[in-house]
């Protein structure tokens, strides 16, 4: 379709945005500017800062002004950042590794300007500059400037296909073989895989160069706030109408000539910039608007047409689709990281606890502890001594997943050291409780119970710190809880803990589980319950240990009936038989 062949009421849409009534502004000296870096790391989030005073290094030396040292991809002395006449400059210093500045390797000094993007390491560094009153950020900035109801073209991406299929059935094109290169020339470049941040720099360039705009800006979310993802060109300020009308509207805007806008004639912003023609356009998927892409041209001759407009706004919808792709391809592979990472914790978790149960006289032991996820913060163990008795316990780390097996694996460690040198169990739960306080993160704390089993002389010697009460079922059917102790570890950490010795007779069983038996539900959210508990135990007593643990998994899984577990599952059965 060529604009020359249509009529002004076809492209002159009339709009129902509010205009703006900001009246004359005088010319005014804005304030001088702050240069700052923001830098953002995987691991620390964003980090902003102010540039003063003279050379500035960044990498893993802890010398350096910006020290990194966890990021393996940095090298020591990485990135120099120096002030120069009016902006800073950054210099690679020789990394193993190299350095990016807007998608292109950093050889030599290189002097950057606002809204530029290094990528060094795992970081992303943006170079910004702010006024005092923080209006200008990342080169750009939102104004109150208006947008006029009778200058101004504006047209959804439904309007610019349904005007095509018009055309098409009319035998007439929508765009010039200029226009029709340049979709080609898009498809080809975004169909090749690249960094996210090297997309960004190829769509700002294709859509200055696409309707050959002196400069341009390409802007995405970042949670609820758009920020300069790509520039071409600085100093942007862009009407918060246009922002409006874009992101919020789904419209494409065009501002053919401004000069002829008394309103646009008379707005800082464009005087200021001396803008003669702009577009903005979505960044819009199917489902949601990610983004802007801004162009204007100052002091030129050639003004943006309604053909341009149509353009931009099917260039804006194929890039939309092809970011949230690569953003999409970024999860997927993070996701498989993750999934082979946790693989593998389970796998070195697994071999933490006991593959078999010992072998001893006048016992049979069985335990198991089956994780609500890859891996779990409940831990079980069986620790034989020299002089023919056993140390068991069990143990819950508040929480789930990575960070309670982290704790676990700490916690088995700290007791396999103390049972060495503590044969009292209240007084090794007392020494225990100390060194978890110690490293234990806020909010986090452990269950624990362990016991010293006495075949010989018939006896458990025990300490409950704040975990599910173990059973101790005699072979007449007598229940009895071991709750004597004090509370979870890792809260009180001067804390006593009490101990207590109970007679243990042959035939009798003790069973220690976790709260993912206890609190099993099932679809109706009703619990398994430590009664259900002591009930199976009392009817099963008379079953070896491994079959009492499979039947009490059996149990579990059958009450749950299809349910998913909520936390992990962790039983233990001693059964003295001698």
């Amino acid at each position: 379709m060529n604009i020359h062949n249509i009529t002004p009421e076809v492209f002159q849409v009339k709009t129902e945005l509010e205009i703006l009534h900001t009246g004359h502004i005088k010319h005014e000296i804005l304030p001088p500017v702050t240069r700052q870096l923001s830098i953002k790391s995987s691991k620390e989030g964003i980090r902003t800062v102010v540039l003063e005073g003279t050379r500035l290094l960044l990498g893993r030396s802890e010398s350096a002004f910006f020290s990194y040292p966890d990021d393996t991809l940095l090298s020591r002395s990485h990135l120099a950042f120096e002030p120069g006449e009016e902006e800073w400059s950054v210099t690679d210093l020789g990394s193993t590794n190299g350095s990016m500045l807007n998608g292109q390797k950093i050889t030599g000094k290189r002097n950057l300007k606002p809204g530029d993007r290094v990528t060094a390491g795992n970081l992303t560094i943006l170079y910004l500059t702010t006024t005092p009153t923080g209006l200008q950020s990342s080169g750009l900035e939102f104004t109150s400037d208006p947008i006029s109801s009778t200058g101004t073209v504006a047209m959804t991406l439904e309007r610019v296909l349904a005007m095509a299929k018009e055309s098409s059935s009319s035998n007439r094109e929508l765009h010039t073989q200029h226009a029709m290169r340049a979709l080609m020339d898009a498809g080809r470049e975004l169909a090749a895989h690249r960094p996210l941040e090297d997309l960004f720099q190829v769509i700002i360039q294709l859509a200055t160069s696409a309707v050959l705009a002196k400069r341009g800006v390409l802007m995405t979310f970042d949670g609820p706030e758009l920020v300069v993802s790509a520039a071409i060109g600085e100093g942007f300020r862009i009407s918060r109408a246009v922002r409006t009308r874009v992101v919020e509207e789904r419209n494409s805007i065009l501002i053919a000539d401004t000069s002829l806008d008394t309103e646009f004639r008379e707005a800082r912003t464009i005087v200021e910039q001396r803008v003669r023609s702009l577009i903005a356009v979505p960044l819009q998927t199917e489902s949601k608007v990610i983004g802007l892409i801004y162009v204007d041209s100052p002091d030129v001759i050639r003004r943006f047409s309604a053909d341009d407009l149509s353009l931009l706004t099917v260039m804006g919808n194929i890039a939309a689709v092809r970011i949230e792709h690569s953003r999409l391809l970024i999860v997927e592979r993070a996701e498989q990281l993750m999934a082979k990472e946790l693989s593998q914790a389970a796998e070195i978790q697994n071999g933490l606890f006991p593959q078999t149960a010992p072998v001893m006289p006048q016992l049979q032991l069985a335990g198991k502890s089956v994780p609500c996820r890859s891996v779990g913060g409940d831990y079980f163990d069986y620790l034989p001594l020299p002089d023919g008795k056993l140390v068991i316990l069990v143990g819950d780390v508040a929480g789930k997943g990575m960070p309670a097996s982290l704790l676990m694996t700490s916690l088995q460690a700290r007791v396999h050291s103390l049972v060495e040198h503590y044969g009292d169990m209240a007084q090794l739960t007392t020494v225990l409780n100390k060194g978890v306080t110690a490293k234990c993160p806020p909010g986090k704390f452990i269950t624990f119970f362990i016991a010293l089993l006495d075949p010989t002389a018939g006896t458990i010697s025990y300490s409950n710190a704040g975990h599910n009460p173990p059973m101790l079922i005699k072979s007449n059917g007598e229940l009895t809880t071991l709750c004597v102790g004090g509370p979870v570890l890792g809260v009180l950490k001067s804390f006593t803990y009490e101990g207590e010795t109970v007679p243990w007779e042959v035939g009798d069983t003790l069973l220690l589980y976790s709260d993912g038996v206890s609190e099993a539900m099932n679809p109706k959210e009703d619990e398994y319950g430590e009664d259900t508990l002591a009930e199976f135990l009392s009817k099963n007593r008379n079953q070896s240990a491994s079959q009492l643990l499979d039947s009490i998994y059996e149990s579990v899984t059958a009450f749950m009936d299809g349910a998913l577990a909520a936390d992990d599952i962790t039983v233990v059965v001693a059964k003295r038989t001698a």
